[in-house]
């Protein structure tokens, strides 16, 4: 601010002069003037950016303007203006993204005209600009990201919105509350924003193209009307809640391959949904995921999934029966809570940690594990039905029952003979035993690890006899 005082000091002074001494008959000698060299401008770019903005350094060297501060002293000093253009730079460093809520802070009324967002700008935050008050915003093609309800409760949304009420940048479709009727959304978009769909009452139907890789947080969460979409193939991304409160969803949803898991939330409560089809190479099922699916009668669980959150399938009042695959390694509580119908539960691994509280799994549900499995130990706790496994069923050499045959299942044998023979007790359940039994002499020695890795390795090498042929 000292430039600016300068210049009102000269003027000042200029006026004066004018109007105290003819400018005729003044006469002056040179050597009064002042040495230019002596008058120290102090004017640093940087401080007056300051003053306007808190910024954080990201972990790649550049800066994230992280807050916006109103001062009309120092946002429009020389000419003002409604119109706020973003800076660039900060300490010779790109400025690189908005933060979350960056802008949305008591001085957002403040906010009228137009924003321009630089082109060095990759990333807006999540509520970034929410509850301005400005009209228009450019936003150049730099931008790749940006977060949930950046621009809502803006003029410049309800702008955007009266254009076109798909509202999409740079490929983002950032808003869709006000769309109706049959959607297809357009080719080329990427990317359906968290909270794009949010409770839109209006909506029946909608067409992704093969385009979309992801789709936001609450995207479609709370379209009661919504009764049909396609999850397009290349799909790798699906977020918190992305469809919860779809009641009017019918028929049979496929996942595609690429999502490796689902959510929490994500399906809670779509309770006209008869059929789920999961993806192989799906590792999680989150929290209350599919909660409430109340027409959903049965469901196949990849045998690559890991674990199953609490209340996962909680309330799901038509599924019948439900294999846990032995890949599974923890069970949440709640998981199989209210799930009236489900009649029989089999849990394939062993080990597998269900959360040990009664309302786990639904009172008068049978559970059908191994003999001396986690299953089995859960159910005797609590006074629910248990029927054990014929032990003929289980895979021999697949020792940690995570599907496949490994040299860790090797390792746990070897581990287990071991034990044998120092404490008399190899740490293996009743079912583990059977699987690492391969050479069925009726103990495990050194011989059946050796067996186990022999065979992992003629796999390797694209055998596809049973482990029984190939031990002869």
């Amino acid at each position: 601010m000292k430039l600016k005082n300068i210049i009102i000091g000269m003027l000042s002074t200029s006026i004066i002069f004018t109007t105290s001494v003819p400018f005729a008959s003044y006469a002056y000698d040179k050597s009064d003037l002042p040495d230019i060299g002596d008058i120290n401008i102090d004017f640093d770019p940087d401080k007056v950016k300051e003053a306007s903005y808190e910024f954080t350094l990201k972990s790649d060297g550049t800066y994230e303007i992280s807050k916006f501060i109103y001062d009309s002293s120092t946002v429009y000093p020389f000419s003002p203006s409604p119109d706020l253009e973003i800076p660039s730079t900060y300490k010779d460093k790109p400025i690189t993204s908005i933060g979350k809520s960056a802008f949305c802070t008591n001085n957002a009324d403040h906010l009228t005209g137009c924003i321009t967002i630089p082109d060095t700008v990759t990333s807006i935050g999540a509520s970034a600009f929410y509850l301005g008050e400005f009209t228009n915003c450019v936003i150049p093609s730099s931008v790749t990201s940006i977060g949930v309800n950046a621009f809502r409760n803006t003029p410049y949304l309800d702008n955007m919105r009266a254009k076109n009420p798909l509202f999409i940048v740079n490929n983002i479709l950032v808003d869709a509350q006000t769309a109706k009727g049959a959607v297809i959304v357009p080719n080329g978009v990427t990317e359906i924003c968290g909270y794009a769909f949010y409770e839109n009452a209006d909506v029946t139907s909608v067409t992704l193209p093969d385009s979309v890789k992801s789709i936001g947080e609450n995207a479609f969460d709370g379209c009661e009307a919504l009764t049909k979409i396609n999850l397009p193939d290349g799909l790798v991304q699906l977020g918190d809640s992305a469809f919860q409160q779809c009641r009017s969803l019918s028929g049979t949803l496929k996942i595609p391959n690429g999502i490796k898991n689902i959510d929490s939330f994500t399906f809670n409560s779509c309770v006209n949904l008869s059929g789920i089809t999961l993806p192989d190479g799906l590792t999680e099922i989150g929290n209350n995921a599919f909660r409430n699916c109340q027409n959903i009668t049965s469901l196949t669980i990849p045998n690559t999934v890991k674990t199953i959150g609490i209340g996962a399938f909680s309330e799901m009042r038509t599924l019948e029966s439900l294999i846990v695959p032995a890949s599974v390694t923890s069970i949440g509580n709640y998981c199989f809570d209210y799930t009236y119908c489900l009649d029989s539960l089999t849990i394939l691994n062993p080990n597998c940690a269900i959360y040990d509280d009664k309302t786990t799994v639904y009172g008068r549900t049978t559970i059908y594990g191994y003999s001396g499995s986690t299953a089995q130990a859960y159910a005797e706790k609590y006074g629910k039905y248990f029927s054990a496994l014929d032990q003929s069923q289980i895979k021999l050499g697949d020792v940690d029952f995570s599907g496949d045959i490994s040299p860790l299942d090797s390792s746990i044998t070897l581990s287990a003979y071991a034990m044998l023979s120092t404490t008399g007790n190899s740490g293996l359940n009743a079912a583990q035993t059977t699987a690492a039994d391969v050479d069925r002499s009726g103990y495990i020695d050194p011989g059946d690890a050796s067996y186990i890795l022999s065979y992992y390795a003629y796999l390797a090498t694209g055998g596809t006899e049973s482990i029984e042929k190939f031990i002869g």
